[in-house]
């Protein structure tokens, strides 16, 4: 059975709700809880597949920058 985990991105970027939808979408693997007040994001993941440095570099890839994190 997979155990699953949370992380906690605060990121540099987000402003509209285009940048929430874009994140949701392309990261929609990963169950994303994007807030727009709070510029965040919180992600599930399976650490036997993926680990958080990962992560942060798909976030990366999508043009926003990742100003910390954090396991939940």
């Amino acid at each position: 059975m997979a155990l699953e985990k949370k992380v906690y991105f605060k990121v540099d970027g987000i402003t509209c709700h285009n940048c929430v939808n874009k994140i949701e979408q392309s990261l929609s693997e990963f169950t994303p809880e994007v807030s727009l007040d709070d510029k965040s994001i919180v992600m599930t993941y399976e650490p036997s597949e993926l680990n958080i440095k990962e992560l942060q570099e798909k976030i990366e890839e999508l043009g926003y920058s990742v100003l910390e994190m954090r396991p939940q």
